[in-house]
């Protein structure tokens, strides 16, 4: 019953993208009632463990938000010429072909399904607030749907939204949805839609402040169940909301805002991290991406064999003939990663990345693990290192994180051109880089390989799906 639920509501929990007829209609299909469904806490949970299955699929953050569609948009895999590749017009950004909207159309829709499970939990949890076993539960599953909502409306709008520029203010975003209902409702103002997403943010910060364990109870609530706590880091915890936080205020270009984020847990640059977080302090193979600095991972089944094609086994077997084979440049990537001390000794460098063939190679940050990164503690440092109020606090954030991946200290004069490198090492298969160049409007963007971007709006900004034009709830008059 409970597989059975979990696919009704993400294969039936669909608007804004089909007619206003397919909407959340559960009991025809499962023999359940949704009200019936909300009479449990387990009923609650399968519900939200549904909505982050949902998220870790290929056509979400399972590739397409990570390594897939958005690395690629961010030209970290621009050697692709084969015109059968998968991603052939998605790195010549030509986002009204229909391989292209296909993907675009598909990562719309099934955010939108994700959130309209998660208002069917918000319509009932308050009413419900009695299954839970107390008070804290019911807290901490009602903040965690909140800022889960925030964390998939935020990002199809740095797809689909305007720029984040000052003067954009007015300009279209997506639509904030906040009810359960079969309605389709117009786009917010960027404006409208950051005040909305930091309303979800705040009260999800303020429910779960105490009761999860992931936070600042952490002692209180600790009671050694190592499985516990790995749990947490696989949920949108406490301590990953403050950083969702930072990460929205710092995209809309509100540092005040974005360094309240920050100093959650990282008041100076040379406070602790506060248990049961620390700073890497070397690279080994068992330990890619910094387990001990994750804040919210996300499980993908089959991970290895998911990348296999792209980046693993199965695309080394095929060659270049690969239609989905990615690769970059081997003096590409050492330029970025290059050494700017003699005393810089990179850790991603050691174990992100496997030969292919002497001097092309391929990403391998993701091997043998069964998830993955979807935020963790040194953006708080490079957001910090954006927005904190005086220079000289910006370089000692970035100085320390740089410090613990390997990097000698730099001057303040260097400190813009090496934050701007960081984003792109630090992220790369987890599709920041792209909405990086986004937020700063590059008049040049990619990471590997360059363009000159000429209009900013064509380059940055993803066409809405053509069947959201078709029912007139969404135009292009601003």
């Amino acid at each position: 019953m409970k597989t059975r639920i979990i696919q009704i509501l993400a294969l039936c929990a669909i608007f804004l993208t089909t007619s206003c007829s397919d909407w959340f209609d559960v009991s025809p299909k499962a023999d359940v009632k949704i009200e019936d469904l909300f009479k449990s806490e387990a009923g609650f949970r399968d519900v939200l463990i549904g909505g982050y299955s949902l998220m870790a699929t290929p056509s979400l953050y399972g590739r397409e938000m990570t390594w897939g569609f958005a690395d690629v948009l961010a030209l970290y895999y621009p050697a692709i010429n084969n015109k059968s590749h998968s991603y052939y017009k998605i790195v010549r950004h030509q986002y009204n072909e229909p391989e292209v909207e296909f993907i675009t159309d598909r990562i719309w829709e099934n955010s939108y399904k994700a959130i309209s499970n998660l208002n069917a939990m918000l319509k009932y949890i308050d009413e419900n607030e009695s299954v839970f076993p107390n008070k804290a539960a019911y807290q901490l599953m009602k903040g965690e749907a909140l800022a889960l909502r925030a964390f998939l409306h935020f990002d199809l709008c740095r797809l689909f939204g305007a720029i984040p520029l000052p003067e954009n203010g007015t300009a279209l975003s997506v639509p904030y949805m906040k009810d359960f209902t079969n309605v389709a409702e117009s786009p917010l103002s960027m404006e409208d839609f950051y005040r909305s997403a930091m309303q979800d943010i705040d009260q999800a910060m303020e429910l779960m402040r105490e009761s999860d364990l992931m936070g600042p109870n952490y002692a209180v609530l600790n009671t050694g169940n190592s499985s516990k706590l790995s749990s947490r880091k696989k949920y949108l915890n406490y301590y990953a909301v403050c950083l969702l936080k930072a990460r929205i205020a710092n995209y809309f270009g509100d540092k005040s805002k974005a360094m309240e984020g920050v100093r959650v847990l990282i008041p100076t640059s040379e406070t602790l991290l506060p248990e049961p977080l620390s700073l890497a302090t070397g690279a080994t193979d068992k330990n890619r991406f910094f387990n001990e600095e994750q804040l919210f991972v996300l499980d993908v089944v089959d991970l290895d064999d998911k990348l296999s094609p792209y980046c693993g086994d199965k695309a080394k077997e095929q060659g270049n003939t690969s239609t989905t084979f990615l690769s970059f440049s081997r003096v590409m990537k050492e330029r970025l990663y290059e050494r700017v001390s003699a005393n810089d000794n990179d850790f991603r460098l050691q174990t992100w990345f496997v030969d292919f063939d002497g001097g092309t190679d391929m990403m391998s940050k993701f091997k043998g693990t069964t998830t993955l990164a979807m935020l963790h503690v040194s953006e708080l440092y490079y957001i910090a290192a954006e927005c904190a109020p005086t220079s000289q606090e910006k370089l000692a954030y970035l100085n320390k994180i740089r410090a613990h991946r390997g990097l000698a200290a730099i001057t303040e004069s260097l400190l813009d051109k090496e934050l701007e490198k960081e984003w792109q090492k630090e992220f790369m298969g987890e599709g920041e880089a792209f909405f990086y160049f986004k937020r700063k409007s590059a008049k040049r963007m990619g990471v590997f390989n360059q363009k000159n971007v000429t209009d900013v709006n064509k380059h940055y900004q993803i066409p809405y799906p053509v069947k959201e034009m078709e029912y007139g709830k969404i135009t292009l008059n601003n």
